[in-house]
């Protein structure tokens, strides 16, 4: 395998979403634990974090394999759409995450939540972009979707120690991860709903217009705060909690005011809206010390 085809497969992998995905675990893990932080187990720690790193890039190889047509003129350096991987390459790409990712469903959880919940993550992989649900196309359900996918490797992580138990600091989270997705998610497809337009996915912006899918947005905002600091309270985390997750909020409020005054550069803003996601598990994990 030469430099350029391994180049191009770890582009199709997107491994950036399989590091948040960790993140995600991590964060679960380290609630689970909060004020007992020497009882995690980081073998399985490890473990977990490589199953649902590879769940969630298995989403990518089918994405590509079911937008190949409109990648041609929307994502024209895609390794599909460019000729550097061809349409079979993909497939057995994709045939392989998931055969490799049942197997460590199989054999790595520590218990049957885990493994529940391991299942789940990989069936939001799949039908975010395969037909006959396709939920990439699917308005506010679209973001939902991803979000379901983080939260999943967050309750695997928490499950690997509480098993089937709730805390409502998981709950919490999760509401901020949606929150802060479909935002986000608005954000990009408002820059992208001229493209969107082309190839018929039926975005948000694309239903209700794109100042008020932008007015939304700013509506939710409010809302992701409320989560971060009621998160503090119900998690019982520490001061770092706080200090560093003060971070994304200064980040989201600075990214939606820029992005009100040009919808043009929406796809920047989106991945800066991303970054309090990264910020709000991280303080999480920090916060549980």
């Amino acid at each position: 395998m030469n430099v350029g085809k391994l180049k191009s497969i770890i582009i199709l992998e997107r491994p950036q979403f399989g590091v948040l995905s960790i993140l995600c675990v991590l964060a679960g893990m380290f609630l689970a634990n909060r004020g007992n932080i020497n009882a995690i187990d980081y073998v399985m720690t490890i473990k977990l974090s490589l199953l649902f790193w590879f769940g969630m890039c298995a989403a990518h190889p089918v994405n590509d394999y079911f937008d190949r047509e409109s990648d041609k003129s929307l994502r024209q350096d895609a390794p599909l759409a460019s000729g550097s991987l061809s349409l079979n390459e993909v497939k057995y790409i994709a045939l392989a995450h998931y055969a490799v990712m049942l197997l460590m469903i199989a054999v790595i959880p520590p218990n049957w939540a885990v493994r529940l919940f391991a299942i789940l993550g990989l069936i939001v992989t799949y039908v975010y972009s395969a037909p006959p649900l396709r939920m990439v196309g699917r308005s506010i359900l679209s973001p939902i979707t991803i979000a379901a996918g983080f939260i999943f490797s967050l309750a695997g992580g928490w499950a690997a120690v509480r098993g089937w138990e709730y805390d409502p600091a998981i709950g919490v989270l999760s509401l901020l991860i949606i929150l802060a997705s479909v935002i986000a998610k608005n954000v990009a497809d408002i820059a992208d709903v001229e493209d969107d337009i082309h190839s018929e996915r039926l975005t948000l912006p694309m239903q209700i217009g794109v100042d008020r899918t932008f007015n939304l947005s700013v509506f939710l905002v409010p809302f992701e705060f409320i989560m971060i600091f009621t998160l503090y309270f119900v998690g019982d985390l520490n001061i770092f909690y706080p200090t560093i997750v003060s971070i994304a909020v200064i980040i989201t409020v600075f990214a939606m005011l820029s992005f009100g005054r040009n919808f043009s550069e929406g796809r920047k803003y989106s991945y800066m809206l991303l970054l309090p996601v990264i910020i709000f598990l991280i303080s999480t994990v920090v916060g549980s010390i």
